[in-house]
């Protein structure tokens, strides 16, 4: 669950992911991490806020969620580029979902202030959060509403 500013764009450089897997919603981009297709997406610092979170069914009405915060900088030139496009930039969050050949993972990944590029700066002081939670599952879908406006 990651929540965006309306009128999204995301880059899916891989295998592109289907409407299973991605659904882009006026307020958040859904992505299911399921069977075993291989994408990653990639969404530029002006387009989210740098909050992003993972919800699972545990069985017998238990959840879990993940949340990750960071500081996401819009005006930052985030210089990691794809193989497949170079010169295109400002990238701070990807979710990566593995084809099954590596176990079937899913990784969700954000970036810190670049250190080099144009503002040649050589250290970057970051701070990263990461709140874990397992209880009911109603319970959980409330916590997700409040911390990532997205009601699941």
């Amino acid at each position: 669950m990651v929540p965006v500013v309306p009128g999204v764009e995301y880059a899916d450089p891989l295998e592109p992911a289907d409407r299973r897997h991605v659904k882009v919603r006026p307020h958040h981009l859904l992505v299911h991490v399921r069977d075993d297709r291989l994408f990653k997406i990639e969404v530029k610092a002006a387009h989210h806020f740098g909050r992003f979170g993972y919800f699972r069914e545990l069985g017998g009405g238990m959840a879990g969620l993940i949340v990750r915060l960071f500081f996401n900088n819009p005006s930052a030139p985030y210089v990691m580029e794809a193989p497949h496009g170079p010169g295109i930039r400002g990238y701070s969050l990807d979710i990566y979902h593995d084809d099954g050949r590596q176990g079937g993972i899913a990784e969700m990944e954000c970036h810190g202030q670049p250190v080099g590029g144009p503002r040649g700066t050589d250290t970057s002081r970051d701070q990263f959060v990461t709140w874990s939670y397992r209880w009911e599952a109603r319970a959980i879908r409330k916590t997700a509403e409040q911390l990532l406006g997205v009601k699941l």
